[in-house]
């Protein structure tokens, strides 16, 4: 359906749009060389109108806009952007319209006003959501540009809208309400000095083609009596110099005529405008179509079945349709072949509950959004009502089909209705839970802190004591003499406090960084080998390295600057050293890390020849208070502490299994933290 629509749109818009003139596009182009300023403007027009629908006309079209705005002449931009909306909404560029969208509304803003061709470059995006079967945006967008058409009192505004309705009513099949609003835009047209013949036409092929899909053909042929009044005021010279195919759309009137007389069952006159059709030269590929689906009728209708079956070929060449196929078929059942009248009527079944089928959802959204805002119900009623005629047409030849399909469908919207309840209870349930998440979410945030506030009061009250009992023991050591048996108590005291000070360090630094994040780095260019050696020279005053173990750095480079927070940095590096260092006894203990520029990271490793990490434990040993070794020193939370610092350096750390040697641990840095740099 949406096809037969489309094609016989673009019948009607190849017609009315189409210009061509008495003077050659040569001496034009001649002219506009040696024409300067805003004359040349005329001539750019007039070189746009002479190629339709050709990228010449595109090419032309957008000089005219740009010379237009260099001009400051807004009208003439206006119009060069009508010109390229048609052109592109009928070669289905998209994007381009979409451009053109833009453009107007910022001329719009420009002129301090709407014009006409405001309101037809808006027209042609709400055809593409109508071509592209989004009814329900279709609708929504003309009844908003309706609403700023009567606000401003655009004449032209309110016709195009008045035409967009009837498109979306004849799309829908709802045939009587489309005549309604094409009679309201002739009436709009009528009634006022209305200065655009084209659309006039316009309107008037539109209504032809309905009426001759109604079974209409009187007030159809009243129509095109209409239409050669007006083709008789263009030759006459009513409308001034001006561009319109009349030989072109004689031919395509000829045509309609042929099908108002083949519906009059008058074969004499179906016959007078074929003859008259093909004394015509001027034409195109939509005229060509159409008029080849009346002839191959007229010859089914006068017994010369093999000519009506090579039009019929010809026709389903160009657009295998159901209802073309439905034509062909009845041609094969009229010449005995009910074999391959068969064979098209099972096509054209198959085809057409295909397209019915993969419309289903579409039709029900948009249906029930129209029904809202349009009072859809009518209108939806009355195109069941024509889809069942057709369906009782195909009921002849294939009644079980048809009645599966009904059934089917019926089931669909059962489905359908069931499935909407279940999905109103599903997000009901939803938004309950996602209420109770948020309530949790702000418990676990307060709770969060809480926690970070106790650890770092009782961090303080517990370093308070301990500073004095490292300082006493410090001090009561240097007054006892070496040899003296309570200077190794104190050393014992000294070394557990130390111990002690470090595990609180560890259990604040853990809560203050789960409760920062990455935007809270002091981020700067720093120097990677430097805080390597910082870190190692850290561990060295710490007195945690035994002497029969070396410490190594690879760099590469060795210069390499690096945007990242030194101090945390420094951190992972050390932590990774010093867990390291508890459980290395002799070898070496090596610090390496080389840039990937195409994976945009620093890679570093520290790999020790120490007493490894057991298998069972491999996978858990990031986790917090999980340990190597039980019973060495420390609660096992320092490499939780390097996963969440690296975590904010957008990196991974993990454990190298493959090393056997003893322990290797790698971890990531990006290099692309410079963006957050304050």
């Amino acid at each position: 359906m949406i096809k037969r629509l489309f094609i016989s749109f673009l019948v009607a818009v190849a017609g009315l749009f189409y210009c061509y003139g008495d003077e050659s596009q040569q001496a034009l182009l001649t002219q506009l060389n040696s024409t300067h300023g805003a004359k040349r403007l005329a001539l750019v027009r007039r070189l746009a109108d002479s190629y339709w629908n050709n990228p010449k006309q595109e090419q032309f079209l957008n000089q005219l806009y740009d010379e237009s705005l260099s001009c400051d002449s807004l009208e003439r931009a206006g119009y060069a952007l009508a010109g390229l909306a048609k052109y592109y909404h009928n070669n289905d560029q998209d994007k381009k319209l979409q451009l053109c969208n833009s453009r107007i509304d910022i001329l719009a803003r420009q002129q301090g006003h709407y014009s006409d061709y405001y309101f037809r470059v808006k027209s042609f995006m709400a055809q593409r959501l109508l071509w592209q079967e989004r009814h329900s945006e279709a609708v929504d967008y003309t009844q908003n540009l309706y609403k700023l058409a009567l606000k401003y009192n655009n004449l032209e505004g309110r016709v195009c809208c008045q035409e967009l309705f009837a498109l979306i009513y004849q799309s829908m099949g709802n045939n009587n309400d489309a005549l309604k609003h094409i009679r309201i835009a002739l009436n709009l047209i009528n009634g006022q000095n209305y200065p655009d013949f084209r659309h006039h036409a316009q309107l008037l092929i539109l209504a032809i083609e309905i009426d001759l899909e109604m079974g209409l053909p009187d007030k159809a042929l009243g129509r095109i009596k209409k239409f050669e009044s007006i083709q008789s005021d263009i030759v006459n010279g009513t409308y001034g110099e001006t561009y319109f195919p009349v030989n072109r759309n004689e031919r395509l009137l000829c045509a309609y005529s042929m099908n108002c007389y083949l519906q009059k069952k008058d074969l004499t006159k179906v016959k007078h405008f074929l003859d008259k059709a093909n004394s015509i030269k001027e034409t195109d590929q939509y005229v060509d179509f159409f008029l080849m689906v009346q002839t191959a009728k007229y010859f089914t209708a006068i017994g010369h079945y093999d000519d009506a079956l090579k039009y019929a070929d010809k026709i389903i060449k160009v657009d295998s349709s159901c209802e073309n196929l439905m034509l062909r078929a009845s041609i094969y059942e009229k010449m005995g072949n009910f074999k391959a009248a068969s064979s098209d009527y099972s096509k054209a079944l198959r085809l057409q509950l295909s397209d019915d089928n993969k419309k289903f959802y579409k039709d029900v959204a948009s249906f029930q959004s129209l029904y809202d805002k349009m009072q859809i119900q009518m209108q939806l009623k009355n195109s069941e009502l024509s889809l069942r005629k057709m369906q009782n047409i195909f009921l002849f030849w294939a009644v079980v089909a048809l009645t599966l399909f009904l059934v089917v469908g019926l089931f669909f919207i059962l489905h359908d209705v069931k499935m909407k309840k279940r999905l109103r209870h599903e997000d009901t349930l939803l938004r309950e839970s996602r209420a109770n998440l948020s309530r949790a979410l702000v418990k676990s945030g307060e709770s969060n802190r809480m926690k970070n506030n106790f650890l770092i009061n009782i961090s303080h009250e517990i370093r308070t004591p301990l500073n004095s009992i490292v300082g006493f023991s410090s001090v009561l050591t240097s007054e006892l003499s070496q040899d003296d048996e309570s200077v190794e108590y104190c050393n014992m005291i000294q070394k557990g406090s130390d111990e002690l000070v470090s595990i609180v360090d560890n259990i604040v630094e853990m809560a203050k960084v789960e409760a920062a994040n990455s935007n809270l780095l002091n981020l700067e260019l720093h120097n990677v080998a430097k805080i390597c050696s910082e870190a190692v020279d850290e561990l060295r005053l710490s007195g945690k390295l035994k002497k029969s173990v070396k410490i190594l750095i690879n760099s590469n480079p060795n210069d390499y600057m690096l945007v990242t927070d030194s101090d945390r940095l420094r951190q992972v590096i050390f932590n990774l050293i010093d867990n390291s260092a508890k459980n290395t006894t002799s070898g070496s203990i090596t610090i390496e890390y080389k840039v990937e520029e195409e994976h945009k990271r620093v890679v570093f490793s520290v790999t020790d020849t120490g007493t490894g990490i057991d298998k069972d434990i491999r996978d858990s040993i990031f986790d917090p208070f999980e340990k190597g070794d039980q019973f060495a020193q420390g609660i096992g939370l320092g490499l939780s502490i390097c996963k969440l610092l690296v975590d904010d350096f957008k990196g991974t750390i993990y454990l190298d299994k493959e090393y056997k040697n003893g322990v290797k641990i790698v971890f990531t840095h990006s290099t692309e933290l410079v963006q957050m740099v304050k």
